[in-house]
């Protein structure tokens, strides 16, 4: 081999040595000899590129000077070309590009502008790289992290007011003066917090709970969501915490019964809750299966029926206001009859309070045992001041229930 390895051209003859030991040149000797020369010229690079290295180049720490730019994907590039003037290759997208996918290469500016958002956005959505830490991936959807947002500059009130510009998703609102519209894209949401006194109008262009207008306070919130309709007010908080709408009453129906075979008593003894103002107690059809009896009703203390006293308030034709009584409330001055009965409305009050007397208020009519219709109509106090927790309905002289049908109604305030 004429190079041996380190890049030492090694000669197979030595002419010197060959005449001191009186050795004579013959073709055989002068072949092999130049032969070898002949190979290890071969193996060289050559300067007009009619040859090339057939292994990687160790450069040893030293450079290679005078290159001229690179200008296909395989030329080398030199120094300047990299640092001082680069040029490069225009991006190209590349749909869930994995780890394995080529590298990603470097744009200007003017690159970017011109192939991704006038070529590549109107074909497809920008995405946003992520990985599960072995795999690249490419989504438009954000999981797995918190995103921290900023609160932007104050903005004054004026009639309209620019949420597009806001500098934040968090922002205040100063002034005192009148909003009639707000400025805000499409699906976009900014949290507002109103420093001042002022009047939000609902109208088109801004659309409040219950389409009403909102005097605000200071320290009230709103969450703000744009949609084609115009902004919507999606939620607001006043800052003392008081509803903004004060709604009517609403009823739920809590329990009923319908007694189709005799029963002595109707219980609902563990029904009241502080959840209900009032409750509303509705009967209907209701008969006993004797007619001397007059309908009752007695309050329940913990579950337990209060009848610790036998006195007890009438509510009949034309009675007003009687006489507060103790426990029971009869319903009525004259014995019902079994065969027409009647129906009647009680509400009952403030049956959560631990101190004060509960009312109780009776509206109906019913057939009495002399074949004459009575009016039911008046009030009655429990005397007892506790909390109650039911009612029970009964007969006066022990009867029972040939029917009826009973509806308990809670009303609650807000």
């Amino acid at each position: 081999m004429p190079f041996n390895g380190t890049g030492i051209f090694q000669r197979v003859r030595s002419w010197v040595n060959d005449a001191a030991n009186g050795i004579f040149v013959d073709a055989t000797r002068m072949d092999s000899d130049t032969d070898d020369i002949a190979a290890g010229l071969s193996n060289c690079v050559t300067r007009d590129g009619q040859s090339s290295p057939t292994a990687d180049l160790p450069m040893g720490t030293r450079k290679l000077t005078g290159l001229g730019n690179g200008a296909a994907a395989t030329d080398s590039v030199n120094y300047g070309q990299v640092f001082n003037q680069p040029s490069f290759t225009a991006p190209s997208a590349v749909a869930n590009a994995g780890l394995t996918a080529p590298p990603l290469r470097l744009a200007t500016i003017g690159d970017l502008l011109t192939a991704a958002f006038q070529t590549a956005l109107p074909a497809q959505l920008l995405g946003f790289l992520r990985s599960d830490g072995t795999n690249a991936s490419f989504g438009t959807t954000h999981t797995g992290y918190a995103q921290n947002e900023v609160k932007g500059a104050d903005i004054a009130s004026a009639a309209t007011i620019n949420l597009t510009t806001a500098t934040g998703n968090l922002v205040h609102v100063t002034g005192t003066t009148t909003i009639t519209a707000i400025t805000i894209p499409v699906g976009a949401e900014r949290t507002v917090i109103f420093d001042g006194v002022l009047t939000l109008t609902n109208g088109a262009a801004l659309l409040l709970p219950g389409a009403a207008n909102i005097v605000t306070q200071a320290g009230d919130r709103a969450l703000i969501r744009g949609d084609t309709a115009g902004a919507i007010v999606t939620h607001y908080q006043r800052a003392d915490g008081t509803p903004v709408f004060n709604p009517p009453p609403t009823y739920a129906l809590v329990a009923q019964a319908t007694v189709t075979t005799a029963v002595a008593n109707i219980d609902f003894l563990n029904l009241f809750t502080s959840a209900y103002s009032k409750y509303v107690i509705e009967i209907e059809n209701c008969k006993p299966t004797t007619a001397a009896n007059n309908l009752a009703i007695v309050l329940a203390v913990a579950g337990v029926p209060d009848t610790s006293g036998a006195s007890y308030t009438a509510l009949g034709v034309n009675t007003g206001n009687p006489a507060p009584g103790n426990q029971r409330v009869q319903l009525g001055t004259f014995p019902w009859a079994t065969t027409a009965g009647g129906s009647l409305t009680l509400d009952v009050r403030s049956t959560a309070a631990t101190a004060g007397y509960k009312t109780i208020e009776a509206q109906g009519a019913y057939l009495n045992s002399q074949s004459n219709y009575e009016v039911i109509s008046g009030n009655a106090l429990y005397l007892a001041q506790n909390a109650v927790t039911g009612f029970r309905l009964f007969w006066t002289a022990g009867s029972t229930f040939a029917s009826a049908t009973v509806r308990v109604y809670g009303v609650r305030n807000t």
